[in-house]
């Protein structure tokens, strides 16, 4: 006689687990990416502004 091994409370919970190792892994991607887009922007600023004070040359990045 073959034993059917029932699925505990773990096995359950089993697609649960992987749903949320992929949204964790979605959102770190996000996040960097967001992260990236955020250091560009102070970059960008920051040289705008250097330009503007050091050679009195105005960009139109401020609105």
């Amino acid at each position: 006689m073959l034993f059917q091994k029932k699925k505990g409370f773990c096995g359950v919970l089993e697609p649960f687990s992987i749903i949320k190792k992929v949204l964790k892994f979605v959102l770190i991607k996000i996040a960097v990416k967001m992260g990236v887009w955020l250091l560009g922007g102070i970059v960008l600023d920051l040289a705008a502004r250097l330009l503007r004070g050091c050679f009195g040359i105005a960009l139109p990045l401020d609105f």
